[in-house]
């Protein structure tokens, strides 16, 4: 996905047009260096500032009895534990984060993220998967993580802690579909040009965990869906699949996406049959709020205003792009 902010001091539109062309561009930059300096420093500046666990430290907060989300104050009872699952790229640094908030509040915790992740969290454990394609690392983790999803027990609150990369580092392929199915579509997809939101149907309708699923495991539970979003239109449903989130889509509209793809004959069976059996008639007595704490509109907000402090014009487009950067200029 691409969010476009431009930023000029004298240019007029044309000039203005050539280098939003030429910041877009992957192949050439033509600034002047002491452009490009400033322009690296607000890049710095913004990805120090929408860290992970500093977005967690923002948006909550522990107000006596009450949990504070965003502008959301929930109560807690005065010895209320709380459980968290979650899994992402950013999701390690987001456990950090919610520890400092809520420490010997939490339960227990187990979330998964990529390998080079390792931070040093004392009540939610960090389990191990990979990005962009689940392998077995991934699928162990993420039985674990089922397993301890099915013994909270029912009325408790859950927080859940997804980004990014969920589609791949949680997962557990339904029916009879194989781990090794699984990596095939996967990867035909990232091949195919389907947009995000595609995809992420298709994986939806492919597992046991994703597109509201998790849910079944959680009954009666109060959750709290603590989102970064990496998907246009910041859908809950679509950021890494959504476990915990209402599914709308069907095993029906993933098979229609694979015919539109061209990718039906290189299905395997297995994954035929389960989205051609599949029904999306779960019921939940789940209480779901969604919280979405980082999106692509407040890093380029954000990015905006640093550019503003050193003295530039900037403009934030409205629109997000499922797109390449050299198909956006063309």
């Amino acid at each position: 996905m691409v969010f476009v902010f431009s930023f000029y001091r004298k240019w007029n539109k044309n000039e203005d047009t050539q280098l939003l062309k030429n910041i877009a561009s992957t192949s050439s930059i033509y600034m002047k260096t002491d452009l490009k300096k400033e322009a690296a420093e607000i890049f710095r500046k913004t990805l120090n500032r929408i860290k992970p666990e500093k977005l967690i430290l923002q948006q909550l907060s522990l107000e006596g009895n009450h949990l504070r989300i965003k502008d959301d104050y929930i109560p807690l009872e005065k010895r209320q534990k709380v459980y968290v699952i979650g899994a992402g790229k950013a999701t390690a640094r987001l456990a950090l984060g919610l520890e400092q908030v809520l420490g010997n509040r939490i339960k227990d915790g187990i979330v998964i993220s990529h390998q080079s992740e390792n931070p040093q969290t004392e009540f939610i454990q960090v389990f191990e998967g990979t990005h962009p394609k689940p392998d077995y690392k991934t699928l162990a983790s993420s039985i674990e993580l089922l397993d301890f999803i099915k013994r909270i027990p029912a009325g408790s609150m859950v927080i859940t802690l997804f980004s990014g990369g969920a589609s791949s580092l949680f997962e557990v392929p339904a029916g009879a579909i194989e781990l090794s199915e699984t990596r095939q579509i996967y990867d035909a997809l990232l091949k195919s040009g389907a947009g995000i939101h595609e995809m992420n149907t298709v994986r939806k309708a492919m597992s046991l965990v994703k597109g509201g699923k998790t849910l079944q495991y959680l009954k009666e539970c109060a959750i709290l869906n603590v989102l970064i979003s990496d998907v246009p239109g910041d859908y809950p449903e679509f950021i890494g699949s959504g476990p915990t989130v209402e599914n709308t889509s069907t095993g029906n509209d993933a098979l229609q996406i694979l015919q539109k793809t061209a990718l039906i004959p290189k299905t395997p069976e297995s994954v035929i049959e389960v989205l051609s059996s599949q029904k999306n008639e779960i019921q939940h007595t789940n209480k779901v709020r969604n919280y979405l704490i980082g999106t692509s509109r407040i890093c380029a907000d954000m990015a905006a205003s640093f550019a503003k402090e050193a003295g530039f014009n900037p403009k934030v487009r409205e629109e997000a792009y499922d797109i390449s950067a050299s198909e956006l200029v063309e």
